[in-house]
């Protein structure tokens, strides 16, 4: 094989390869990244740090995937669990922590900065003679300022947050498919009571007519209980598109795509009191997720302050570099090839630009996170008491029309119905007695449906209540009141 020949006739020694440059310069980073990665001793936790109930983020075990009837009818139990899995906030939240995985992969890289390879190779010349020269370097910026772990740190925080938020989804998706399930219910009490009053309309339609056939009422009464007889039809109608929809809802809440209705299996929940808004609010306090994901955004922040503080520390940059200056003769002068080897360090003067605009930023950012928490603490009290006092006010009035109307409400309409048909009260007297007991058990519905919405609203401030874990009642009277802790 041709050899190649160099100026001065003299073959230049082989050379280190440039692997060996490269793996110099990347173990002397990544024993700076290490060195910059080690905590402080007289590192101490911040405020919030030490208010903080857990600084691991929680691990969550594997899932059972849950599933519905293909019948369609479902227990509450049923739909918790389900929409546990497959509601569209609770999806939506799953994936938005995999953006905090994400951060936390971000964080792991060694140095945000790649090692940069130079080569160089030119031509000497001189008077009489010329010569070959070339060059190779490589150059490694690196943090020394513990940027490194400063980011870490941000991006673990951000990854509790994420998960903090699929509590939260979670809390809110109990309380939503809990109120939609008990909703339903109410849906199809509306309906039979409906039902109900299109079959006392047409009773009354027929004994109208008997007794105008015979001359006690007069034909314009036909007319009358013609319309009532309509009014109650329409009132069917509109109960039934009412338990269509619920239903609908409820398959909605628990993210249910097939079957797209659900039918609620089950009874209503019975009306309970609370032992009131600061007792319920000092057991929810420490796991309620809006508030810890509060507490946690303003751990984000300083975090994020602390990143910026340090990305204003100066990154040096080191460097090595071999060169070789080819040989050259010059009459009576002659020049030996040389070789040169050399090391670089390149140091910025943080003099003007020191990262102002971003420290400055996430101050701010700091102080917007913590007055949004405290505002938030301050709020949750009254928030849990207003809730509290809607849901012992619509207990009261949910007992009081349920055992003043609804007990009472099949005698009085066999009592009307007697007394019509042996002439005791006319037809309008009946009509008119009628439309308070249909408009009396309205108002029970109502207030049942008022207290269950009351219900789910504390659901999503102090989380689930059960009927057997937190003590409620079957039915609350002025004597034997049930409490729910």
């Amino acid at each position: 094989m041709h050899k190649k020949t160099f100026a001065g006739g003299t073959p230049p020694r082989r050379t280190p390869s440039i692997r060996v440059f490269t793996a110099i310069v990347v173990a002397a980073s990544g024993l700076v990244s290490a060195a910059c990665d080690l905590p402080s001793s007289g590192s101490s936790r911040t405020p919030s740090e030490a208010l903080q109930p857990s600084q691991v983020a929680p691990t969550r075990e594997p899932e059972t995937r849950a599933s519905l009837p293909s019948h369609g009818r479902v227990t509450l139990p049923e739909a918790l669990a389900f929409a546990a899995q497959h509601a569209p906030p609770v999806l939506l939240a799953k994936a938005e922590t995999q953006v905090g995985e994400a951060e936390v992969v971000a964080a792991r890289q060694a140095q945000p900065f790649n090692p940069t390879l130079s080569v160089g190779l030119g031509r000497r010349q001189q008077a009489n003679g010329t010569g070959l020269d070339a060059q190779i370097g490589l150059q490694q910026q690196l943090e020394v300022g513990g940027q490194r772990r400063k980011r870490k740190e941000s991006a673990r925080r951000f990854r509790e947050l994420t998960a903090l938020g699929l509590d939260a989804a979670s809390w809110s998706v109990h309380a939503d498919v809990h109120w939609a399930f008990e909703r339903a219910l109410l849906a199809e009490q509306r309906l039979a009571l409906a039902k109900e009053r299109v079959a006392v309309s047409q009773q009354l339609l027929g004994m109208a007519k008997r007794r105008v056939a015979v001359g006690d009422e007069s034909s314009v009464v036909v007319e009358v209980a013609t319309a009532e007889l309509a009014l109650a039809q329409n009132s069917e109608t509109a109960a039934q598109a009412d338990v269509d929809t619920s239903r609908m809802a409820l398959a909605q809440a628990t993210g249910s795509q097939e079957p797209a209705e659900l039918q609620p299996i089950g009874k209503l929940e019975p009306p309970a009191l609370t032992k009131g808004g600061p007792h319920l609010a000092g057991s929810a306090i420490q796991t309620n997720p809006t508030l810890r994901k509060a507490h946690a955004a303003t751990r984000v922040a300083e975090a994020d302050l602390a990143v910026a503080r340090r990305n204003a520390w100066p990154s040096p940059t080191v460097g090595v570099s071999f060169a070789r200056e080819g040989a050259t003769s010059t009459p009576g002068n002659n020049n030996p090839a040389s070789t040169i080897w050399m090391g670089t360090l390149q140091v910025p003067i943080p003099s003007f630009a020191r990262n102002q605009g971003t420290v400055a930023r996430s101050r701010a950012q700091v102080r917007v996170a913590e007055a949004r928490h405290k505002t938030t603490l301050v709020q949750f009290n009254s928030m849990v008491g207003i809730a509290a006092a809607r849901v012992d006010a619509a207990a009261h009035r949910s007992t009081a029309l349920e055992t003043g109307v609804v007990s009472a409400f099949e005698r009085s309409l066999t009592a009307l119905r007697r007394a019509y048909e042996v002439g005791e009260l006319s037809f309008l007297e009946v009509a008119q007695a009628l439309q308070r007991l249909w408009a009396a058990r309205e108002q029970a519905l109502d207030a049942r449906a008022d207290y269950h919405e009351a219900f789910a609203d504390l659901e999503r401030l102090v989380g689930p209540l059960e009927s057997g874990e937190f003590g409620v009642v079957e039915t609350p009277t002025s004597t034997d009141e049930g409490e729910l802790r």
